[in-house]
């Protein structure tokens, strides 16, 4: 099975695996869920807002334009790609 994953299937399998590991592993009170609740009392609002922002980009359920996490992204490759085109020119230079 995981000779047919994707690079995004495995990146996803990957992630699945340090959770997972995290969870067992943890000491007592830092489990990610246990984060969380204490991300939720010092911040309710921001909080709330970021799982639902990410539960939205991860079921498609926003149109292009308002989806933040493809738009910040698409940014952060775009200006990526320029430096890393722009460092080229300076090196051939």
């Amino acid at each position: 099975m995981a000779g047919s994953l994707t690079p995004a299937g495995k990146a996803w399998a990957a992630l699945a695996a340090g959770v997972f590991a995290w969870e067992i592993y943890a000491a007592d009170g830092q489990l990610l869920s246990e984060e969380v609740d204490r991300w939720l009392v010092s911040h309710p609002v921001v909080t709330r807002a970021v799982i639902a922002v990410m539960a939205m980009h991860l079921a498609n359920a926003l149109p292009a334009r308002f989806d933040v996490v493809s738009i910040l992204f698409n940014l952060i490759r775009g200006i990526s790609g320029y430096c890393n085109r722009l460092v080229r020119v300076t090196r051939s230079a």
